[in-house]
């Protein structure tokens, strides 16, 4: 993977809106999630991730955040995402997320004091990347 400066980003990659279901743990329940599946050619440090609603519901759940699964470590935005349309919202990960070489997931959780349902968003998700030096 060619890295231009300090951080390199990825290609768009989009969601459709879909039902999601919240814990008051915040636990992703993976079976009600829609995700996407992104190579990566070479371990790094996922750094940040942005996300644009493009479908939003009409009710639209509070506290839907992006998580990123690399291997079996799953890490859970700080910021909800905003959830109108064309709007912008951007997680840093401090410290950085190490990401091994090989196939990520990420999608969105809804978060909460209470278990229930509701429809997140779709829209897409920019990642920025950070190189791990050896």
């Amino acid at each position: 993977m060619a890295y231009d400066g300090d951080h390199s980003f990825l290609g768009t990659f989009s969601l459709a809106a879909a039902n999601v279901v919240s814990t008051a743990s915040g636990q992703v329940v993976a079976a009600t999630t829609v995700l996407s599946y992104i190579p990566i050619p070479e371990a790094t440090f996922l750094c940040s991730i942005a996300f644009v609603p493009t479908a939003t519901p009409s009710s639209p759940p509070a506290g839907v955040k992006p998580f990123i699964l690399s291997g079996t470590t799953t890490t859970t935005g700080s910021t909800a995402i905003t959830v109108t349309s064309g709007a912008f919202t951007q997680n840093t990960f401090i410290p950085n997320v190490s990401v091994a070489a090989g196939v990520i997931t990420i999608g969105l959780v809804q978060t909460g004091t209470a278990s229930g349902t509701g429809t997140a968003p779709g829209g897409t998700f920019i990642l920025s990347l950070g190189p791990q030096y050896t």
